[in-house]
């Protein structure tokens, strides 16, 4: 996790993306949100891992 917001951090921070925070944002809250679902889930047994 330390590392995944580690890297949104240096997206957001740097280029292209520091100009379009308002449309990257969104995408990023999403993508976050459902990564600690599936983690989530993971962990108490509901699904899969695919690893």
């Amino acid at each position: 996790m330390a590392l995944l917001s580690t890297v949104f951090g240096f997206a957001i921070a740097g280029g292209p993306v520091r100009r379009n925070f308002e449309r990257v944002a969104p995408v990023l809250g999403t993508l976050s949100l459902v990564f600690g679902a599936w983690y989530a889930f993971g962990a108490l047994g509901l699904i899969v891992y695919s690893f």
